[in-house]
């Protein structure tokens, strides 16, 4: 019993460690790099030069090559999580239509010198869908962190009941040995 009591504490704290550690980390990587994405957008709608415009650029797409990973990854951790699962097909819908106008709209936009039009874009609905990114990522971070806090609480508890069971078993020890004495 106490070896199958020991081997589920382990079991918390892998699900804490690999699971919840992970993930907060891999959200917060995720919005760093929508983040990253949009503060290079800015950027390069404000600067003058074709060479600071191209290095930004070049930033958006590292940027998109760390989100696109991040969901990925974000997906095989969580695909037992309906929750967590529906928030990021929500998620990636919104940074696809997010990475779209940019692509299709705001760049070519920048990049023929219409840098007003493109602020207006950024400014209007591209802000919006950062502001509506950001809450879904919310969401997320906040099942993400009362998952953890579970665990850590099933593991606290699960600790309290070894700790009984291992001084029941020693009591018991001392009373036999006084008894056979």
């Amino acid at each position: 019993a106490a070896i199958m009591n020991v081997t589920s504490m382990e079991e918390t704290r892998d699900e804490i460690f690999y699971d919840e550690f992970t993930n907060s980390t891999e959200i917060s990587t995720l919005k760093a790099g929508i983040n990253g994405s949009r503060i290079a957008l800015l950027t390069m709608a404000v600067v003058e030069s074709r060479g600071e415009k191209d290095t930004q650029h070049a930033e958006i797409k590292e940027a998109n090559a760390g989100i696109d990973s991040a969901f990925k990854t974000l997906y095989d951790r969580n695909r037992h999580n309906p929750e967590i699962t529906r928030l990021l097909e929500e998620l990636e819908r919104k940074f696809a239509e997010y990475k779209d106008t940019r692509d299709r709209q705001i760049v070519p936009l920048i990049f023929n010198g219409k840098k007003e039009q493109a602020m207006s874009i950024i400014m209007g609905s591209q802000y919006e869908r950062y502001g509506d990114m950001v809450s879904i990522i919310t969401k997320i971070q906040n099942i993400m962190k009362e998952n953890g806090i579970g665990h850590i609480r099933e593991s606290s508890a699960e600790a309290s009941r070894y700790v009984s069971l291992f001084i029941a078993l020693g009591i018991a020890a001392i009373v036999i040995s006084a008894l056979v004495a």
